[in-house]
């Protein structure tokens, strides 16, 4: 049985529903932590364009469209939260899958939750399955779509939408393949926004939502997917994974072990890949008492975590956006040694010239 076939039947079978209370907890958690960081973003304008957009396409009233006080397509809403949800770059991330799991499954959620009229209780159950899809996808491949220029999010996003939209929908689980495999033709997300801070990154997870209940909406018309999306030679992983994938990771314990209480709610809203280090700055402020001027900071990086956060140097040092600061680790830790945080406020484009920080940033 291929991978999609086994991951919809179980998506679409009562394991999500009869989760244990401490998975259905979690869940409740990153959902409320999803809305918090999408008023945030709704509160500092980061969105307007996603927003502006979903308003105009319409559509039939399904959903509400957030920030607007209308009502459009499910499609729509879903472009516009999930770009809300990850706008600031604050929200939860799995570290083992390197996925922002509530700005994928959240929107899809909601829009084709308020859609069908589903209870509270089926639009926890369907994020449950849309949080294991997109984790265990991501886990399968550590790093793997960064490797090869891609964003993980929108890469395994799409798939963990459409599997929460064929729950919603009721879909059975022969067309929720199907559902699956037109999502695998729309997955992707270009890490390119690293080199120019362009804001394709907020985007990503809204795509991927919209994307994945139009797969499913496609596949409940009739139209087909590949039921080998996700292992088949030019499947999900062999055309945009830099790295061999272990798909069994992606089934195996399915219903038994529970990535959702995996997922970890950002203390920084910056980059994840180096909060270790940020933490670590944090400490020696707190354990040492640094005072005066600092000579030298020197952090200890993976090499995959160093090729985001820490290369190309000059731009690290220099940021010329929020986007590029969120993404240094020598900037963000400067500002914390000297701060003693790291907020919001941080990365607001008047910090950005700050020259102590940017002293600093050259000595890390």
């Amino acid at each position: 049985m291929t991978v999609a076939r086994t991951l919809a039947g179980w998506a679409l079978g009562p394991g999500p529903a009869d989760a244990p209370e401490e998975v259905r907890r979690a869940a409740c958690r990153h959902l409320l932590d999803g809305f918090g960081t999408a008023v945030a973003g709704g509160r500092a304008g980061a969105a307007a364009p996603a927003i502006a957009v979903a308003r105009g396409l319409g559509g039939p009233p399904e959903s509400s469209l957030p920030g607007t006080g209308a009502r459009g397509s499910a499609v729509a809403a879903a472009l516009a939260t999930g770009t809300l949800v990850h706008a600031l770059d604050f929200d939860d991330t799995h570290a083992g899958g390197l996925v922002h799991a509530t700005a994928a499954v959240l929107p899809a959620a909601l829009a084709v939750g308020e859609q069908t009229g589903a209870t509270g209780a089926e639009v926890l159950a369907a994020a449950i399955a849309g949080y294991e899809t997109v984790c265990r996808l991501g886990a399968a491949a550590p790093h793997a779509f960064h490797a090869r220029g891609l964003h993980a999010t929108m890469a395994c996003g799409v798939l963990a939408a459409a599997v929460v939209a064929a729950r919603l929908m009721r879909l059975d689980p022969g067309t929720a393949v199907d559902a699956l495999g037109i999502a695998g033709s729309q997955a992707g997300g270009l890490l390119e926004f690293l080199s120019t801070g362009a804001s394709t990154k907020q985007l990503h997870p809204g795509l991927a939502s919209a994307s994945g209940i139009l797969a499913a909406r496609l596949a409940a018309a009739g139209a087909s997917g590949p039921d080998t999306v996700i292992e088949g030679p030019h499947g999900l992983y062999a055309a945009l994974a830099g790295r061999p994938a272990d798909t069994a990771r992606i089934t195996n314990g399915l219903g038994e072990t529970w990535e959702t209480t995996r997922i970890t709610i950002k203390p920084y809203p910056a980059c994840q890949l180096m909060h270790v280090t940020l933490d670590a700055a944090a400490a020696a402020l707190r354990e040492a008492g640094l005072g005066g001027e600092i000579a030298e900071v020197i952090a200890y990086v993976h090499p995959d975590s160093a090729a985001i956060v820490c290369e190309p140097a000059d731009r690290k040092l220099a940021p010329r956006t929020p986007y590029d600061a969120k993404f240094s680790l020598p900037w963000s830790v400067a500002a914390l040694l000297l701060d003693g945080e790291v907020t919001l406020g941080t990365y607001a484009p008047a910090s950005l010239g700050r020259r102590d920080v940017a002293a600093l940033a050259a000595r890390v």
